[in-house]
Formats: structure tokens, sequence, C-alpha cells
């Protein structure tokens, strides 16, 4: 697995030891199965999806439904990002104190967003950086660490700023916006450049994609920003892509094949696909 390395706010600097996610690690892929096919190709994509955006750029990955793939998009394009334009790149985990982008990477943050930004303080960009875990493939990362006694107590306002320091900061910007569209997720929703809205070819996931359009579109936000991607295609969907596409009525830039098994290994060793 790959190893990361923290900001000056770790105490001591030292290399992170493995995750104690409460659950048992797959053994290590193999570099064939998990990196060479159509998924790592799709991935790739996916990172060079937005290119209409101007740099630097940020891509905010959601969906209204649970269990689509948004972090582990989110986790891969961030990566990707960092080894195709070898620019540093950032991934911001919106899953307060409950997130897993980082155990994807197999990071262990230490710090609350309550602890870098106080009641009433706006965001300091040199904190910000100094607390941020650094990963072997030059990607860093800010969220929370795991808690379910502290929710986090950051408001939209001061989110937006955090947002914007890293956009000063960092080429990209990829954000795992989660599944809840709340006043926090409305913010980063109108400092990105793309909304990459997840789905699968499931009815459940064509419900909640169209809903999902509506209400981004009524918020204001167009083509120009919303792109669809859709993830774990095969042929035994029960929805075709172009079925996805004509139900919903908006077309699908990405899609990213089933690959289970890869995907389940790299996430139970810490180590992205791509």
């Amino acid at each position: 697995g790959r190893r990361a390395q923290r900001g000056p706010c770790d105490a001591g600097g030292e290399d992170s030891r493995r995750a104690e996610r409460g659950v048992a690690r797959m053994p290590e892929p193999s570099r064939e199965h998990a990196r060479g096919g159509h998924e790592r190709r799709a991935m790739q994509a996916t990172a060079a999806a937005p290119v209409s955006a101007p740099r630097p750029r940020t891509t905010c990955v959601f969906s209204l439904k649970g269990g689509q793939g948004v972090t582990t998009i989110a986790v891969n394009m961030t990566v990707a990002l960092a080894a195709q334009a070898g620019t540093p790149c950032a991934l911001l985990d919106l899953s307060f104190g409950l997130g897993d982008a980082a155990g994807f990477l197999d990071l262990q943050p230490q710090y609350t967003f309550a602890n870098l930004i106080g009641p009433g303080e706006r965001a300091d960009a040199s904190r910000l950086q100094s607390c941020m875990l650094r990963h072997s493939s030059g990607a860093y990362y800010l969220g929370e660490r795991e808690s379910v006694d502290e929710p986090s107590a950051i408001t939209p306002e001061q989110l937006r700023g955090a947002l914007t320091h890293l956009q000063s900061s960092f080429t990209d910007v990829v954000v795992d916006a989660g599944h809840v569209a709340d006043s926090h997720t409305l913010e980063i929703f109108s400092g990105a450049d793309t909304i990459l809205l997840v789905a699968t070819c499931e009815v459940l996931s064509v419900r909640s994609t169209k809903y999902a359009l509506r209400l981004l579109q009524s918020l204001g936000f167009g083509q120009n920003k919303i792109r669809v991607a859709l993830n774990r295609v095969s042929r035994q969907n029960a929805v075709t892509p172009a079925q996805f596409a004509d139900t919903v009525a908006y077309p699908v830039e990405v899609t990213i094949p089933d690959d289970y098994r890869a995907v389940v290994e790299s996430i139970n060793a810490g180590d992205p696909l791509v």
C-alpha cells in the first residue's frame, strides 16, 4: 500500500501508519487486475472530463443516493489528476466526522474542521495547508478525523472560505460532497467549476438523478456546470446508458465499467486504482 506524509500539524511529522478501519483488509491487489484494465482508463477519463473549466478548476462529486461510488470516483480522480498534471491537487472531504475518503487513501486525519477554524474565525490558508495530509501520489487531503461525538461547527461561509484558499493554492480541487444537499454543499456547488453527478444504471438511481437534476437546475446551475457520470456499467444492468440518458433527459458524459473485485481490493488495501 502507499504511504502518506503529514503536514506540520502532525506531532512529530511521521509517516502515517496503516489505517485501523475496523474491517479486515484483503490481500494486496495485483497491478494487472487493479490497474491494467478498463476501470483504470475510465477513472483517468473521468479526471480529464471537465476540460472546459478554466484552471485552476474545482470538481464537486455528488449524488443524492448513497452507494453510487461518489467517494471512489472522487479519490481516484484526485490521484489521477496529481499523476497527469504533475501539479498540486487537493481532495476535500465534506462527510463531516464520518468520511471514508481518508481510508481509501490509507490516511489518518487527526483534526476536525472545528480545530482548524474556530467560531467566528475565517479560514487561515497557512493553517489549512499545514494540517493537510500528503498522499504518496502527490495529492493532498483535507477532511476530519472519525468522530460521532463532535459534529463539525464550521459554517457554510467558513467552508466556502476554506475552498477559496484551496483554490488559490492547488491547480485542481476535488470535493467529495457526499449525498446531502444542505447549505454547506450548496456553497461548494456555487464555488465549483463542475458538479459531477454520479449515478448507476438502476431504476432507483434514475429516479434520484432526475430529482437531483431538477434541484440543481432550479438553483441556477446549467449544463455548462452539471455533468453526469454513470458508474458500474455492465451488460447485466437493468438500464442501459442510452435508456438512462433518455429517461433523465440529460446527456451522460462519462461511463465507468463495473469491476467490483478491483474496487473492493483497492478500498480494503487503502490503495487507489489509478
